[in-house]
């Protein structure tokens, strides 16, 4: 994803996007960066023992059953996964992964 900052002629990509002010970003921007801000509560867990990120690469709708904290532990593993393989987290971002995470986090928000 790319984001428009104030110079017309310039992008941010999505890994600096938690610097960018809200009124320049548009409001699935604006989701994104929530979720990535969120991500940073994530408490330290037991990755290679958690079957929730396997079962989600199977099938993501389950995305649509998962507590906040799996959600989270999601979008915090395409960050992750971005240190080793650099596009992982635009590709996320571009295909809507990201966003279905966000909407997910907001309609837990207003249950």
């Amino acid at each position: 994803m790319r984001v428009k900052n104030s110079d017309p002629s310039s992008t941010i990509s999505w890994w600096n996007l938690s610097s960018i002010p809200d009124q320049n970003l548009s409001d699935e921007q604006i989701k994104i960066k929530n979720l990535f801000l969120k991500t940073s509560f994530v408490k330290p867990f037991d990755w290679m023992n958690w079957s929730t990120l396997n079962d989600y690469f199977a099938d993501n709708s389950i995305v649509d059953l998962l507590p906040e904290e799996d959600v989270l532990k999601i979008a915090l593993a395409f960050q992750r996964a971005d240190r080793f393989a650099e596009g992982t987290m635009e590709c996320a971002i571009e295909d809507g992964t990201m966003l279905k995470l966000a909407n997910r986090i907001e309609e837990l928000k207003d249950k």
